[in-house]
């Protein structure tokens, strides 16, 4: 589980602020995230009480990919179990449109066979997230609708590129 402060979220908040503000003057710009960034994202500077049921996620970069690790207590549905645990590896490629590629690893601790999805970068959760197009980076429906993806919409249309590099989510936008 991340520990941030209100400090270290509100340093990452006005570094995507001030892309943001960038690409929507049509400024080419670059914005770098590290494993820390992204979770100060999800917790807001709030110290989560991991002991409480919820939802939790956490970040973390390896080599070229995201790894995202949630746990989800009590855990209702299907097959009832007290908690709920899963493991995706996410990654991107820029070729002529951006992609996410996306690979649940484990489910309940078990290891599941490679089945890679691929989205373009619109339908990025963890992406439209940081732009604050969704109020959670897990498991949204329909949020095409909203003022929030609209407004990150105008973002993820400027995109040139998305990638992993040495540890920092690097995400540039095209100027002029």
């Amino acid at each position: 589980m991340h520990t941030s402060s209100q400090e270290e979220y509100a340093s990452t908040r006005l570094k995507i602020d001030e892309f943001f503000s960038l690409c929507l003057n049509n400024k080419q710009s670059k914005l770098k995230l590290n494993q820390a960034e992204i979770n100060d994202i999800y917790t807001q500077g709030v110290c989560l009480d991991k002991y409480k049921p919820g939802r939790y996620i956490y970040y973390e970069i390896q080599d070229d990919k995201i790894i995202e690790n949630m746990i989800e207590w009590p855990a209702f549905g299907p097959a009832f179990t007290l908690c709920y645990f899963e493991k995706k590896e996410i990654w991107f490629s820029s070729q002529k449109k951006i992609v996410e590629h996306l690979n649940i690893l484990e489910v309940q601790e078990k290891s599941l066979p490679k089945d890679e999805v691929q989205r373009p970068i619109q339908r990025s959760a963890l992406i439209v997230f940081i732009f604050g197009g969704s109020i959670s980076p897990y498991g949204f429906t329909d949020f095409s609708k909203t003022v929030q993806y609209q407004k990150a919409e105008k973002i993820l249309e400027r995109l040139k590129k998305v990638e992993i590099k040495n540890g920092i989510l690097i995400i540039e936008s095209q100027g002029n």
